[in-house]
Parts: C-alpha cells; sequence; structure tokens
C-alpha cells in the first residue's frame, strides 16, 4: 500500500511540475493504475466572505475549467442563485481555490467540472466539487 501511495503522490507531483515523461512510465509500472480515475479535489477552499454573501439562502453553480497542471484555464456562472452579489462572490471564490486535476489512468488530464457554492439558512457557507453527470 505505500509503495502504491507514494507511486500515485509522484505522478502527481511530476505532472504538477511538467516533467510529463515520468508519468506514462510510472502508471505503466502499476498495474493498479490502468483503470484508476478520479475526479478534481479541491486543495485550498476559499469562501465567500459573510460580508460578500449576507443575505437569505442561496446555491450559485459555477464551472470551472482546469489544466492538468492544476492551473484554473476559465471560470464561468452556470446557474445562478438569484443574488447578483451572491453570484460574483461564488465566481470569486472559485477563482481564489486551487484545485488538483483529475486524473485518468494514474495520468492528470485537462478537465471541465461544476463547483457549487452555497449559503444555507443559518449562513453556513459550504463549497464542493459536484460529481459528473
Amino acid at each position: 500500500m505505500f509503495r502504491r501511495t507514494c507511486s500515485l503522490a509522484v505522478v502527481s507531483f511530476a505532472v504538477v511540475l511538467g516533467t510529463g515523461a515520468v508519468v506514462p512510465a510510472l502508471a505503466a509500472s502499476n498495474p493498479g493504475c490502468v483503470n484508476q480515475a478520479n475526479a478534481p479535489v479541491v486543495v485550498h477552499r476559499v469562501l465567500p466572505s459573510k460580508n460578500e454573501a449576507n443575505a437569505s439562502p442561496a446555491r450559485s453553480v459555477v464551472v470551472i475549467t482546469l489544466a492538468r497542471t492544476g492551473h484554473i484555464l476559465a471560470v464561468h456562472l452556470d446557474r445562478s442563485s438569484g443574488s447578483p452579489d451572491f453570484d460574483r462572490a461564488a465566481l470569486a471564490a472559485a477563482r481564489a481555490s486551487s484545485f488538483a486535476p483529475a486524473a485518468r489512468g494514474c495520468v492528470a488530464v485537462d478537465t471541465t467540472f461544476r463547483y457549487v457554492v452555497a449559503r444555507d439558512e443559518s449562513h453556513q457557507i459550504t463549497a464542493a466539487v459536484l460529481p459528473a453527470k
């Protein structure tokens, strides 16, 4: 188990550093990687401040296009909360967050995914990657 974890960490690290040549060799040497895939993962979550999002419950769905290096390429609003202020705060929070890229066969890939930023009745603010449709 430790060996597999280390291999996956090295693969992810190599992709982030742009040393793509290392990745296929490591993935090929680890038979468990052939069919392994994962969605993007939030590395550093930024939430709208209470001042930016101080109103009734709201839910904005943001679409993020992420490069295999983890850099955000594009962010746009997919579904409005109905509050322009909350939508702007959700877009800013998504842009300020950071993500580990999706992977297919243990190799990082460019991906587009949905990210929801929501505020509930008690003014608790959350944000999460939505599962693929």
